[in-house]
């Protein structure tokens, strides 16, 4: 199978004047307007988890131009009591081979290598660590002062990516 199908022209902005809540957003901040439409997702030529290459149909979104800061994150969770997976303890009915004591809330951590690395092996600069979320980056010793919102967790042996969550 092919690649993307699904097209989307960055020039064709919109405010979001639809939009009654300002999570920490100017109200003048332009955002992308994404509408839904149906893809090709994985590859049957790559990586076994990528496969098989399935038609995938997604609902219009609107997502920021720039990067959720912490401080526009913040708010958010403020607001709404949002609790993203790197905060989550698993549960072990969830997890029916995994040791007890892995059971725990965390995040993977990028550390990037000082050195060149075999770059099919993501376990060279990928890192989970216990306590690692969106407040705690580098775990639980670590703030988010200085970073950028992102979390990565593990859920069913599929990878979920938060980034930027936008109402």
């Amino acid at each position: 199978m092919g690649g993307l199908e699904f097209v989307m022209n960055v020039a064709d902005t919109k405010l979001p004047s639809d939009r009654n809540q300002s999570f920490g957003h100017s109200a003048d901040v332009e955002m992308l307007h994404v509408p839904g439409g149906t893809f090709r997702m994985g590859s049957d030529r790559h990586y076994p988890e990528e496969a098989p290459t399935h038609r995938v149909t997604v609902n219009e979104f609107w997502m920021d131009r720039t990067p959720v800061t912490n401080r526009q994150f913040r708010k958010f969770i403020n607001a709404t009591g949002y609790v993203t997976f790197a905060e989550l303890t698993p549960d072990a009915k969830d997890y029916p081979d995994a040791l007890p004591r892995m059971l725990k809330a965390g995040s993977l951590v990028f550390t990037p290598p000082k050195q060149a690395v075999d770059l099919r092996n993501w376990g060279q600069w990928w890192t989970f660590k216990f306590g690692a979320n969106w407040r705690r980056p580098y775990g639980p010793r670590s703030n988010n002062e200085r970073t950028r919102f992102r979390g990565r967790g593990w859920r069913r042996g599929r990878a979920i990516t938060s980034a930027a969550v936008t109402l």
